[in-house]
């Protein structure tokens, strides 16, 4: 988000994938007739991860709160946490936070069948469209990610075609996926969704309101 008018473009594209992964939510029967779990609180490490070059970041450098989210696209709950964790970027006072996209695929497996969604997420990333690409894959669920029609995907989003499938045959995101893997097992998690809120390590899927409270108490807000 180089450009003021770029940023808005990018909030309105993310509020529009929020109402559209709302609905998902709604027509997903597993995740219907689930209530929202707290998991019992396990020994995570505590701490921020590092952010790695290249690891997608949306709002501002500045920001008060870093919420940093291990996800998977094979995962049915981030569907929901991804879709929630937006709705609180837009509720917060401007400035206040900034997202950190970490790939887990599979909560850590090293071949998965949505491992190629992970790389064409990460491919989308240099042409300023990651996060309209992740929640797109999101909010259309397995139909696209089974179909693999990742190049179509990347091309209606303005992502130039050649250099996207070149990105893809090349693999070279792959070492980037592996590193937030590793991370993610050095700190003994398992599953997806995983937030850090600062130092703060929130597991599973948790209500709007939740995430927000923890959110303004990082922020002393």
């Amino acid at each position: 988000m180089h450009t003021k008018h770029l940023a808005f473009y990018s909030l309105v594209v993310l509020l529009l994938l929020s109402a559209s992964l709302a609905v998902a939510w709604v027509f997903n029967t597993h995740l219907h007739n689930s209530s929202t779990h707290v998991p019992t609180p396990q020994p995570y490490v505590t701490g921020a991860p590092e952010i790695l070059p290249g690891d997608p970041v949306f709002g501002p450098d500045e920001a008060t709160v870093t919420v940093t989210a291990f996800m998977d696209f094979g995962c049915e709950s981030c569907v929901a946490g991804f879709e929630r964790i937006l709705q609180v970027y837009n509720r917060l006072p401007e400035g206040t936070m900034k997202l950190v996209w970490k790939d887990l695929p599979e909560h850590g497996t090293v071949v998965t069948k949505y491992r190629t969604a992970h790389e064409a997420a990460r491919c989308s990333a240099p042409h300023g469209v990651f996060w309209s690409y992740a929640g797109t894959l999101f909010a259309q669920g397995p139909n696209l990610l089974l179909s693999e029609n990742f190049t179509e995907l990347a091309t209606s989003l303005g992502v130039p075609k050649t250099a996207f499938e070149a990105c893809l045959d090349a693999k070279s995101v792959s070492t980037a996926i592996d590193r937030t893997t590793q991370q993610a097992r050095a700190r003994g998690i398992a599953s997806t969704p995983f937030f850090y809120i600062n130092d703060v390590a929130v597991d599973g899927v948790r209500s709007v309101n939740e995430l927000q409270n923890i959110i303004l108490e990082e922020a002393q807000l």
